[in-house]
């Protein structure tokens, strides 16, 4: 029992901060071309990335770093912006983007 009062918290914290950090990058590097919320299409020719689950944005912003994907051309454009980025910082950006989809739903449903 105290191990789980000590560890439910500590994944707590974990996991806003891993959000926290997600969105510093998203908002440094995305948010100019994919939207706030990940709801523009870039370069008006992208799907927005706001509904993309976490392995999907992991998956693209891998292909980015190592070279292997080039989608819409954008493929050396997109590298210099992920390069820098560890495996941790884009399984942070990957969360937080994931988020945005569900966010947006919520103010929509909010609305209503």
């Amino acid at each position: 029992m105290r191990l789980t009062l000590l560890v439910l918290p500590t994944l707590y914290f974990s996991s806003l901060l891993h959000a926290v950090e997600g969105s510093h990058y998203y908002r440094q590097h995305c948010a100019a071309c994919h939207g706030q919320h990940g709801e523009r299409k870039a370069w008006s020719v992208t799907k927005p990335i706001a509904d993309w689950t976490p392995e999907a944005v992991k998956q693209a912003l891998v292909g980015y770093k190592d070279n292997s994907r080039d989608r819409y051309g954008y493929g050396a454009y997109m590298h210099p912006q992920i390069s820098k980025y560890s495996q941790e910082e884009i399984d942070a950006i990957a969360e937080y983007v994931s988020s945005l989809g569900n966010a947006q739903k919520q103010l929509i449903s909010n609305s209503h």
